[in-house]
């Protein structure tokens, strides 16, 4: 039976056997190395555990923080090989701008052959910039799992003067290999590019040729121009992942599936925002998806398309068995009022969210990478006056009543002119709610000359959720380029007298 054909809960029983408790077969043994942030420590071993793969597998259980140089690279993986954390592998930078001169990265920093299988788990790889005469990050022919990880900041440029010069991945899945990517988080890394570029380069994270299983995991990208994050011409699945571009208005057009040329990418479960519809040509869902772009096509069944995902960027605990709980800080979660929350297949849920803390089962499970956790505010708590710490002078007002919910966000255009963003949503456990917005144009007022009435223009989406009584954050998402999308904390300035707030 092909790995297509397999659920992917089989998949994963089969692979999720660590590797220090593997039986020993007739001709293996099992061999357990210890590596403190130590790069040519690192390599030795993976040189020893390759000389040695016919009678051993290997497991390196790693530690601290390994600081690699500009052409740093590990050894061909030629056997059954486990990297297990916690810790972290850090590049000498991320600026694309080096990827042509002296302090290019690595060709690449493991490669694993055609019978081989590397494992990597509780991992951070963190910082590395793409060599363009390199394969990519990771280049696997053989079997490639990766398991409660997360890439940060890791970034390939392309360049053109005389001719243009090829962009390279994180991972490159090559014909008949196999890769399984488990809770693993993909922070602001892929391809930079602008323009036409965008949409000719191939997958910034993944290129793949073979067959890719991916599920609780998620992407989120910011402020850059990025190229697709995906490229598939063989089998490409994802389930309950979950995927974000937050656009501060610089740039908008943001692909995520495949480019032409690209196969489709079977998708179920899962949240898909602030990307083009485009986005949906390249991928094929199988329902139960939500997708915020208005020009989606997407049409399986229960599928959401063109409406607010309502899902927030904000600090989580998660419960990963060996890393530091600082490697995975932040992830997509849906708030209290997002149309993901209890409304996802639940015969296609994981037991477990890339936060490794369950799934509710019972009302439904929610789309995507994380399942959200209620907590509710008493009746009126959300009432009053918050400002945003990190830029003083916008303020957002709350007025809750019996039917629909008030936000407005007193805010400024990029020419420093005051805007008032306001609208009514639905309110949902007394925390959470989404707003559709307007603002007001055309009205002036001038000594001795009536008020003109104002036009009423939409300006997009303000979605709003209070972690507790004090705190809590926004997402916008405007139609106005002066805005684009993009979120901030709040924290409460002032109740409404009488009303105090419970959690």
């Amino acid at each position: 039976m092909g790995i297509q054909a397999m659920s992917f809960r089989s998949i994963l029983a089969g692979c999720l056997v660590l590797a220090v408790s593997l039986p020993a077969q007739a001709d293996k043994i099992i061999r357990v190395i210890n590596v403190e942030g130590d790069v040519d420590a690192l390599r030795s071993e993976i040189f020893q555990a390759n000389n040695l793969a016919e009678t051993h597998f290997t497991a390196i259980l790693l530690s601290g923080d390994f600081y690699f140089g500009p052409h740093d690279e590990m050894p061909d993986v030629a056997g059954q090989l486990t990297l297990r954390g916690p810790a972290r592998l850090i590049g000498g930078g991320s600026d694309v701008s080096t990827h042509f001169g002296d302090d290019m990265g690595p060709r690449y920093l493991f490669k694993v052959g055609p019978n081989a299988a590397l494992r990597l788990e509780s991992v951070e790889l963190s910082d590395f910039s793409l060599n363009h005469e390199g394969d990519g990050l990771i280049v696997n022919a053989g079997s490639l799992h990766l398991e409660e990880m997360q890439f940060t900041r890791v970034k390939a440029g392309y360049g053109c003067v005389k001719f243009c010069t090829p962009a390279m991945p994180l991972i490159r899945n090559l014909e008949n290999a196999d890769l399984l990517m488990f809770r693993v988080s993909m922070v602001d890394s892929g391809i930079t590019a602008s323009g036409n570029f965008k949409r000719i380069l191939p997958g910034g994270i993944i290129q793949n040729e073979g067959i890719v299983n991916m599920a609780g995991s998620q992407v989120y990208l910011e402020r850059y121009g990025w190229a697709h994050s995906f490229y598939n011409a063989g089998s490409f699945y994802i389930r309950n992942s979950s995927f974000l571009f937050r656009d501060t208005g610089v740039n908008a057009e943001n692909p995520l599936f495949g480019n032409p040329g690209s196969k489709p990418i079977s998708i179920v479960n899962s949240i898909v925002s602030g990307f083009e519809g485009v986005t949906c040509q390249q991928a094929r869902s199988n329902g139960y998806n939500l997708n915020d772009a208005s020009g989606c096509n997407w049409n399986a069944t229960n599928d959401l398309v063109g409406v607010p995902a309502g899902v927030l960027w904000r600090p989580v605990t998660a419960r990963w068995l060996y890393a530091r709980a600082e490697i995975l800080e932040n992830a997509i979660v849906p708030m209290a009022s997002s149309p993901a929350v209890d409304s996802a297949n639940a015969e296609w849920c994981d037991s477990d969210s890339l936060l490794n803390d369950g799934r509710f089962r019972g009302e439904g499970c929610d789309r995507g990478a994380v399942e959200t956790h209620r907590v509710t505010l008493g009746e009126g708590g959300i009432n009053g006056l918050y400002f945003n710490p990190e830029a003083d002078g916008h303020y957002v007002q709350v007025l809750q009543t019996d039917f629909l919910t008030l936000v407005i966000w007193n805010t400024f255009d990029l020419d420093g002119n005051p805007v008032w963003v306001y609208g009514t949503g639905q309110l949902v456990d007394g925390r959470s709610v989404i707003a559709e917005t307007s603002v007001n144009r055309g009205a002036m007022v001038l000594p001795d000359t009536p008020v003109p009435d104002a036009e009423t223009e939409y300006w997009g989406t303000l979605q709003l959720e209070m972690t507790d009584c004090g705190n809590g954050a926004i997402a916008f998402d405007s139609v106005d380029p002066d805005f684009g999308s993009g979120q901030f904390p709040i924290e409460r300035l002032a109740y409404i007298k009488q009303l105090g707030c419970v959690d």
